[in-house]
């Protein structure tokens, strides 16, 4: 990783990598401040390898890897396309041929087209936000298939797109949670993956758009030369592009973790004898809430016994063991009767009845304890606990589809989120606070959209599956007698 230094709101680096990455088509929209998604300053970050945001297979990356054959075999088949795929070109392993980049001559720019045609291109593209292709192609996804071809030589461009619905990123979930990354990758080459991801392309859930350079984008020249300046000024310098604290929070939030390689002796043997003890620790304390738990159970066996064997009158009945000496002790004590107050003295028992929140069991669970813990233990894999603006966020407060704030009591375990929609209110909190924005001061509405429908799908069959087993989850703090 290059050494940098924070000046303002932008980060200078000592020296230049040797070694860049290459301006690729989804970062060339990035670069000229056409992408939404990504900043200049992200881009920079990626090219120069200050940051690197770790790939993660979602439900959407293995969507498109599952359906581009598809929409490959249907251009061929319908609209009678003679196009290649990369394994065509460069063979089955086409990636390590490559390391991933198809335009090696090339010095600034680079990546990966999807198929190639006589004299065209074309880039494949999956979405369930149909909103955003009403005016034709969006302009990320447009200049990525137009890079492309220009940097082939080529005029022409198709950009396929395929509107997804719900039930095909509920399969793609399936596909995500119960095979790894290896047998999914095995099952993309043996179209194994087409047994789980159904989509099948059509007039009605496909569209095709041709394109060319000549037409769409006559300036095209000019996006050029201004994606060449920005390398110049930013990255062949290492001034990187002002960044923004908002849409760069994460990368900034790991920038500015200064993670130290001790070379001091002492230290770095001090390091590894933590980590040793540590280990062992974790190890031991893993082992002991067993015991824990078995002697829990043992004691409550032995009380059982003990409290059956009072005689009238008796106090107190004892048991001696080898080491320790086991007693019940049988009391007596008066009680108020509060449900027959109430009744009978609703204005009484008003009246002299408190409201207490959290007691002695906020300690006993110790939340901040296991905070503290988590954040020991993540950092020994570099990562760390997100904790979000409690002021500014208001998690039990918000509702996503109306867009506003409202105040619930305690009491209320679950809440209508629409007319048809009644929610669990602890799970919609959690909900919220996954779909948080970078500066963890308030919902991501986007986020909330797209991953609501995979949410109250699982949070429906969690429910259904809780009411078969009252036996286990009774706890009326939940709220599960709500849900009819």
């Amino acid at each position: 990783m290059s050494k940098y230094e924070f000046k303002g709101n932008h980060v200078e680096l000592a020296t230049v990598p040797k070694k860049l990455k290459k301006l690729t088509a989804t970062r060339f929209a990035t670069v000229l401040g056409l992408n939404k998604w990504n900043t200049p300053f992200s881009a920079f970050s990626e090219i120069t390898k200050i940051y690197e945001d770790p790939f993660e297979d979602s439900i959407y990356t293995i969507a498109g890897k599952a359906i581009e054959p598809k929409i490959r075999d249907y251009l061929r088949n319908v609209y009678f396309m003679d196009i290649k795929s990369p394994e065509d070109v460069y063979g089955e392993d086409y990636f390590r041929q490559t390391w991933g980049d198809f335009f090696p001559d090339e010095d600034v720019f680079g990546g990966m087209w999807d198929f190639l045609g006589e004299g065209f291109i074309v880039e494949v593209k999956t979405t369930k936000r149909a909103e955003d292709w009403l005016d034709g192609v969006p302009v990320y996804y447009d200049l990525q298939g137009a890079l492309y071809a220009y940097l082939k030589g080529f005029d022409d461009y198709i950009v396929p797109v395929a509107f997804l619905d719900e039930k095909t990123y509920n399969e793609a979930q399936y596909v995500l949670d119960n095979f790894t990354t290896e047998e999914r990758e095995k099952m993309y080459k043996n179209g194994e993956i087409n047994k789980y991801i159904t989509f099948e392309p059509n007039i009605e859930n496909t569209k095709i758009y041709e394109r060319s350079l000549s037409k769409n984008h006559p300036d095209f020249e000019d996006k050029v030369n201004e994606a060449l300046d920005w390398w110049s000024d930013h990255v062949l310098n290492g001034i990187s592009p002002d960044f923004d604290e908002k849409k760069d929070a994460d990368i900034l939030k790991a920038l500015r973790k200064n993670t130290v390689a001790p070379t001091d002796d002492e230290i770095t043997a001090l390091i590894k004898e933590s980590d040793k003890l540590q280990a062992s620790i974790d190890l031991a304390e893993a082992k002991l809430e067993d015991k824990k738990k078995r002697l829990k159970e043992v004691d409550e066996a032995i009380k059982k016994y003990m409290c059956s064997q009072f005689r009238e009158g008796d106090k107190k009945v004892e048991i001696p063991g080898s080491k320790y000496i086991y007693t019940v002790t049988r009391s007596e004590r008066n009680g108020l009767d509060s449900t027959a107050l109430k009744k009978e003295l609703p204005d009484v028992y008003g009246k002299y009845t408190k409201t207490k929140r959290f007691g002695k069991s906020i300690n006993t669970y110790a939340p901040a304890q296991f905070i503290a813990i988590l954040n020991r233990k993540l950092a020994y894999s570099g990562r760390y606990v997100y904790e979000v603006n409690t002021r500014t966020f208001k998690a039990s407060q918000y509702n996503h589809f109306t867009r506003e704030y409202h105040k619930k009591e305690l009491k209320d375990r679950s809440f209508l989120l629409t007319d048809d929609i009644r929610i669990q209110r602890d799970l919609y909190s959690a909900f919220l606070l996954m779909n948080s924005n970078h500066d963890l001061t308030e919902t991501d509405q986007t986020l909330c959209e797209d991953t609501f429908p995979s949410f109250l799908k699982l949070h429906n069959e969690e429910i259904a599956y809780m009411k078969q087993h009252t036996d286990i989850y009774n706890n009326p703090c939940f709220g599960l007698r709500d849900f009819s």
